[in-house]
């Protein structure tokens, strides 16, 4: 069972155009998910999914830049966009990551994976994590069978939809996390402002170079600390769950 990260990434948003080249301690949003990503030991290949829209140039640049191949396709049927690039992978699992997340918990990839091989299940995503820090994993088949058969506008902009909603199709789970890290009420993803604010902060304070941040670490910082918690407590997640 081999696994192939695709991570999706536009510079377009709703709330904070963008956001997905902002620099933390000098490197871009998507440079440090990508180095979180590679600190997963099941890990195979790392792809990253972004539009053909002129803006996105700046992703591709980014991409060719820390040298990670890139799929460019539509801006809106991300579900297509994930199909045409898992066929650019040799791996037969597809871990779905989100460019707006930069405390990707790569452990969690691992618990997935270490999960799936001994099931039948072709769907697992990861119950009780803070915002921001899970994945889904998925068989290449369970996608391909989904951007053949999804129709709804909703299913082909957020991916897993028509995979999670049809259990009579695909076999499904959940992994949940260790306790010490169960905390979902806590975001810790970039979709405003305000939550770039609170990671800027964070990494600010313990990020060392040539190394990721501790998920444990974070979560101590945070949980000592309620006004820092309280900085982005106050923003309302958008209906499609940002893993």
């Amino acid at each position: 069972m081999k696994v192939a990260v695709i991570i999706q990434a536009r510079m377009g948003s709703q709330r904070f155009p963008g956001k997905v080249v902002k620099p933390l301690c000098g490197e871009t949003i998507l440079w440090h998910i990508i180095e979180r990503v590679k600190h997963a030991m099941t890990v195979d290949e790392i792809i990253v999914a972004t539009t053909d829209q002129p803006a996105d140039e700046a992703v591709v640049s980014e991409c060719k830049k820390i040298d990670i191949p890139v799929f460019r396709g539509d801006e809106y049927d991300v579900l297509d966009r994930y199909y045409m690039a898992s066929q650019l992978v040799k791996s037969d699992h597809i871990c779905r990551v989100t460019a707006d997340n930069p405390m990707i918990e790569p452990r969690f990839i691992d618990m997935a994976k270490a999960r799936m091989e001994f099931s039948d299940e072709e769907y697992l995503s990861i119950d009780g994590c803070p915002l921001g820090t899970g994945i889904e994993l998925f068989t290449k088949k369970a996608l391909w069978k989904a951007a053949k058969q999804a129709v709804e506008h909703y299913q082909r902009e957020h991916v897993t939809p028509y995979i999670r909603e049809n259990g009579h199709l695909f076999l499904s789970g959940s992994v949940r996390v260790p306790l010490q890290f169960y905390h979902p009420d806590i975001r810790l993803t970039v979709d405003t402002p305000e939550d770039f604010m609170l990671l800027d902060h964070i990494y600010g304070v313990l990020y060392k170079q040539g190394s990721i941040l501790r998920l444990e670490d974070v979560l101590k910082m945070l949980l000592s600390d309620p006004e820092l918690l309280a900085v982005n407590r106050h923003v309302k997640q958008r209906s499609a769950v940002s893993f």
